[in-house]
């Protein structure tokens, strides 16, 4: 991987890395200037074995989870690479025909094929210009009769092979190439999946079928799928031939593209690649290859005022959405090349890449004058000659976005256990605080300073951090070791990708830096936090809590900052001071130096300025209007005050804590006016902020929309409200643990004998409120988060549930080559005889498909734009079960109705859902080319009145100036022929084909119902076999969702062992607290054996205090759990209706289980050892 959360990951290691050092560096020198105090920390490491392995257990899962996330990444984005590369060869640019099949030749002919040699004879970056022809065909084994619907056949000029290894092809066990100028006609050299499809060796005769009829051609060698035979992505078999022998096939002249392979580096056997290089070629081609008369066209239009400005405007609206800033720079410069007088090749090169010709075409929403736009469309249309596909970096590209997105997900979900772990590192060192507190006691009062505790804590910190680091990274790959096999598994069928575990020392280095940095700095936290203990206090072996906290007085804190203003000037004087008077100041040289880099300085400033307003923050009066201002502040511009909203999620939420903050605050502070004590103070004031935030954090997403409009938030918002809403109980359930105990002794009133272990149980855990409520709220965090997984990965999917809302009722579909027509797929099934007839089938239909240019005669300018026509036969119209959302009333009052009057009258016409708005956000956009019918609401269900529409194809293509008027008297639903993905789609009689088009355009489409829908996985391969000479490639509707669930099942199971490493974060969590709550209770639990406690009632109470912090815990994570999986369910439904929410109570319930097993397991050696303490040894213990 190159980025993560698009932060490049050389940056990231560099940096981390950096920083580890630092860290270390510093902890070095200091040890050294100070050998006392590092054996001191380091002591207790080797005395206390068990309790060291198991502090080090605990701290490690963090770095486990990074490197795991980041292991995964790897391997997924190298198996797709590696798919990409094998796949294109030497490949690095392919250039293909701007013009469609459908309407004229898609060829490339010999003399573009010579300008193309002619631009790049001078290029010394390119090695190889390979023209070719590759199209799908079907193949038939003469031996076997074994048969491929579709197989990639490629015609090679073997003359033309420099730059491509010279046609070098490989074998599985040979290591000399192949020798491929041996492809005589009649001759070819097939790939090894073909070999295994038709069971087939050298020496065998192979069928190709093409319109001109079968021919055969004898296998002279088979090879690896590596390059000009690596087949595609969705097809992994092919053949390879002597390019003029497909020409005479086919009956074709020309070349169906042209390959360019640029100089590169070494990448895997047989493939080189450079991305600068491939770049820099492919805009040279793009120059070369524009068309100068649009180009100049486009250039005029563009510098219109009234196209500038609207084309600013839309930049504008395209920087916005954060989808979209990465091209920023290109925008930039695309509208300061519109300052020249003439079109420059930077023009031309910004101008055909795609998100700007996007923006260009999201102009003709906004140009009024209708010939404007439509010059404007004409122009974008006619840009090229040729098309120019930098196939390589971008299948490249591709790779990387696919793994980014996925450990995106894994970071998503592995933070709330990354977040534990550090609770877990603070909650260690705060209970190893508390069992040496009189120890620091007596070593303050000796004349050990605070700096001097902070150091040694840190010390014995980081060789935690760097144990753990160590250890986290080797169980992290380990772990993403273990869950690929789940994905290798999975997929071990597939040729579309083959996956295999793959590491990069990069991820390692990053791993185990985050983890390490991020413990140490945890640990430093801690350490600041455990050097504030008082001494007097601390030598009693009191808590803490007896003491107050000196507050400096106004003039103090007011003088800290005005010296810190100064910073380096005064901290430099005070530094020479020390020096003079024989001090050691080192340390604060390497301070004074630090302050020079301005950064340190501003912090330290901003902190003292922090501390200086904190007493008044107490009151919570100042806090209230800075909370107003941040949630103002992140309006949405349309919503909130012009010039201060900056439209942003977090700072909302933010401001909005803030405030609720700061109102239990003032509640608080009321309430101490009122003369009430303290306890109901902070149970009155705390409470109202818990309940506050849970409502705030626990609304639907879009719930604050009307106020705030739609906010722009990433995946932190997720990670900030699971961790808020967490918070916000455990803040309650700790402010009210007393009532939480009445509860519980109100229920075991009746069973008086466990009576009292049961309220000790639970009144030990209530009585430590920091260490219970960190070890709850992590405990919490990790049932929540595995509860939402659980949640989301069971959500219902309508085309799972009911099929025929998708396959309109049809069990099969199957699509041919458009140049091997069927004239009667009925004859043809008679034909056979044998493996089918026509019983086996209620219905055969058929459809067409057609690029057109729509316009709505009634729909605001007159611009037409893209869309795509499904022409059926009587078969299809009559018999689909589709269901429209929408329909004329005129035409019908039922779905079968309308269905019924548009096969009467060839006039009308029905579109996909797509056509009138209702899409997701899901997949690449479309833009603003695309038809789309206005005035229907995709939201408000029922009658309207038809629309009119005028329908024509493509400029330069089909029938000249044939314009088709059509009325739309409906609309399907969104799920209805989804598996066309027919985004554009408006479905009507086939008579339109002939007004279109002036070549016959026939249909590729079938669709079968079956007497007997159980045998369509059977019928679905004996139609292939029968239609051979026709190409056709047939899917069981039953085996595309078998497939699809198959495939999601996977990632699920690498997503639930994933998450399974979180919820050992969670255990460990309750064994480091039950192992040190021994340690440090062992008089006390003396004392209970002393006044009668047997040794079965001390480890059952012990067991009890894990038990009722995980269930408590897991009562919490389940509720909040589904609370925000029921939130995301909604906002996802939006974007994507047709889910359904269901709460998998077993999964649950098992998750759970295995949770409460497992802490009291944990609890069990700890409670075992308790248990076996005697009185008498207790009590002596020191």
């Amino acid at each position: 991987m190159e980025k993560l959360f698009g932060i490049p990951m050389n940056d990231l290691a560099i940096w981390l890395s950096g920083l580890m050092g630092i860290i270390l560096a510093g902890g070095f020198v200091l040890g050294l200037r100070n050998r006392v105090l590092v054996k001191l920390a380091l002591r207790n490491l080797p005395r206390r074995k068990a309790q060291t392995l198991l502090i080090i257990l605990g701290l490690m899962l963090g770095t486990t989870i990074i490197m795991a996330a980041l292991g995964i990444g790897d391997s997924i984005n190298k198996g797709i690479r590696l798919q990409a590369l094998y796949s294109l060869g030497e490949t690095d640019i392919r250039l293909t025909s701007p013009v469609s099949s459908r309407f004229g030749d898609n060829y490339i002919s010999d003399d573009m094929l010579g300008n193309v040699r002619s631009h790049l004879k001078d290029e010394d970056r390119v090695d190889g210009v390979l023209p070719l022809i590759r199209e799908n065909m079907p193949v038939i084994s003469e031996s076997t009769n074994r048969t491929i619907s579709r197989a990639a056949v490629v015609g090679v000029t073997l003359d033309s092979l420099n730059g491509f290894n010279n046609g070098s092809l490989y074998k599985a066990d040979q290591e000399e190439p192949m020798d491929i100028t041996a492809l005589k006609d009649g001759k070819t050299i097939i790939n090894r999946p073909m070999a295994n499809e038709l069971d087939v060796d050298v020496g065998d005769r192979i069928i190709l079928v093409s319109s001109s009829g079968r021919s055969k051609h004898e296998i002279i060698d088979i090879a690896e799928p590596v390059g000009l035979i690596a087949g595609t992505q969705s097809v992994r078999s092919s053949a390879l031939f002597n390019v003029e022998t497909l020409k005479r096939i086919l009956d074709r002249q020309g070349y169906k593209m042209i390959e360019i392979s640029v100089k590169g580096d070494y990448v895997v056997e047989g493939v080189t690649h450079s991305e600068d290089i491939s770049e820099a070629v492919t805009n040279t081609l793009k120059v070369a290859l524009a068309n100068d008369d649009a180009v100049d066209k486009l250039f005029r239009i563009l510098r219109s005022e009234e196209v500038f400005e609207a084309l600013k405007s839309e930049f504008s609206k395209r920087q916005s959405d954060s989808s979209e800033q990465d091209g920023e720079n290109e925008r930039t410069d695309f509208l300061s090349e519109l300052d020249a007088d003439t079109p420059s090749e930077r023009f031309i090169i910004l101008a055909t890449d795609q998100a700007i010709l996007g923006a260009i075409m999201g102009l003709t929403e906004e140009i009024e004058d209708p010939v404007v736009a439509q010059n404007l469309m004409l122009a974008v249309s006619g840009l090229v000659e040729l098309n120019v596909d930098p196939i390589k970096n971008r299948s490249l590209e591709f790779a990387e976005v696919i793994s980014s997105v996925i450990v995106m997900f894994f970071t998503i979900f592995g933070s709330f256990s990354i977040i534990v772990g550090l609770l877990l590192i603070f909650l260690v060192f705060v209970m190893l605080a508390a069992s040496r507190t009189t120890e620091m006691g007596i070593a303050r009062a000796i004349g050990m300073k605070r700096r001097h505790l902070v150091q040694m804590f840190t010390y014995e910190g980081l060789v935690y951090s760097l144990g753990a680091s160590v250890v986290g990274t080797g169980f992290g790959i380990l772990a993403s070791m273990l869950l690929m096999q789940m994905m290798i598994r999975a997929f071990a069928d597939s040729d579309d990708v083959t996956f295999f575990f793959s590491v990069t020392p990069r991820s390692v280095l990053v791993a185990f830096s985050a983890g390490f940095v991020l413990t140490a700095l945890t640990v430093g936290v801690s350490a600041f936090r455990v050097s504030k203990l008082n001494i007097v206090v601390a030598i009693r072996g009191l808590s803490q809590e007896f003491v107050s906290e000196e507050i400096p007085s106004f003039w103090q804190r007011t003088k800290t900052v005005l010296k810190w203003v100064i910073g380096p000037l005064t901290f430099g004087y005070d530094t020479w001071r020390m020096w003079r008077s024989g001090e050691g100041v080192f340390l604060r040289v390497l301070g004074l130096l630090s302050l020079f880099l301005v950064v340190p300085w501003i912090a330290t400033l901003a902190w003292k300025l922090f501390k200086w307003v904190q007493p008044w923050l107490a009151s919570g009066w100042p806090l209230l209007p800075v909370g107003a201002l941040m949630t103002l502040g992140g309006f949405d511009p349309e919503k909130g005050i012009e010039g201060f909203a900056y439209d942003n999620a977090a700072m909302v939420t933010t401001g909005a804590t803030v405030a609720i903050i700061s109102l239990g605050l003032i509640i608080r502070r009321l309430i101490a006016y009122c003369g009430y004590r303290e306890e109901l103070q902070k149970r009155i004031s705390m409470t109202f902020i818990g309940i506050s935030l849970l409502i705030f954090f626990g609304l639907p997403f879009d719930a604050l929309d009307g106020i705030t409009g739609e906010l722009e938030g990433g995946p932190e918002m997720f990670i900030l409200s699971g961790v808020s809403l967490v918070a916000a109980v455990v803040w309650i359930v700790m402010h009210n643990a007393d009532v939480l105990v009445w509860i519980v002794s109100k229920i075991i009133g009746r069973w008086g004998s466990l009576r009292p272990v049961i309220k000790m149980a639970i009144a030990y855990p209530i009585s430590a409120r920091l260490r219970t409520g960190l070890t709850l709220a992590m405990f919490s965090l990790v049932i929540f988060t595995m509860m939402i997984f659980a949640i989301l990965t069971n959500l219902g999917n309508v085309v799972e549930d009911n099929p025929d809302k998708a396959s309109g009722g049809f069990d099969i579909r199957g699509t041919i080559k458009s140049e091997l027509p069927i004239d009667d797929p009925w004859a043809v099934i008679e034909s056979q005889g044998k493996s089918l007839s026509a019983s086996d089938f209620e219905v055969i239909s058929a459809q067409a498909r057609l690029p057109v240019e729509v316009l709505q005669d009634d729909g605001g300018p007159a611009l037409y734009k893209r869309a795509r026509i499904r022409a059926s036969d009587e078969a299809w119209i009559t018999n689909n079960t589709y269901q429209l959302t929408h329909w004329d009333p005129s035409y019908g009052s039922t779905s079968r109705e309308i269905w019924a009057s548009v096969s009467a009258d060839p006039k009308l016409a029905i579109v996909g859902a797509r056509v009138i708005g209702a899409t997701d956000d899901w997949g690449p956009p479309e833009g603003d080319s695309v038809f789309r019918i206005e005035g229907i609401k995709p939201e408000e269900r029922g009658e309207f009145g038809g629309i009119d529409i005028t329908i024509r194809p493509p400029i330069g293509q089909g029938v000249e100036d044939a314009l088709v008027k059509r009325t739309v008297v409906g609309v399907l639903d969104q799920f209805a022929d989804s598996f066309e993905n027919p985004s554009t789609d408006i479905y009507m009689h086939h008579s339109v084909l002939q007004e279109l088009s002036d070549k016959p355009v026939p249909f590729v489409e079938y669709k079968f119902m079956l007497s007997d829908p159980s045998r369509a996985g059977e019928i679905t391969r004996l139609l292939e076999t029968t239609f051979i000479d026709n190409g056709m490639r047939a899917r069981s509707i039953g085996e595309v969702i078998s497939e699809e669930r198959a495939q999601g099942n996977a990632f699920n199971q690498l997503f639930q062992g994933f998450m399974g490493l979180g919820l050992l974060v969670g255990v460990a969590a309750l064994g480091v607290v039950a192992f040190r709550a021994v340690v440090e209770r062992r008089q006390s639990v003396g004392m209970l054996r002393a006044i009668g406690y047997k040794a079965r009632m001390v480890q059952l109470q012990l067991l009890m205090e894990s038990g009722f912090v995980a269930v408590l815990g897991s009562l919490i994570g389940v509720g909040l759990g589904s609370l925000i999986a029921w939130n995301i369910f909604k906002s996802i439904s939006k974007e994507s209706p047709g889910m359904t929410f269901s709460v998998p109570i077993s999964n649950i319930m098992l998750i759970v289980f295995i949770t409460l097993l497992f802490s009291l397991l944990n609890t069990l050696l700890p409670a075992r050892q308790a248990s076996k303490i005697t009185p008498s040894e207790a009590l002596r213990y020191e």
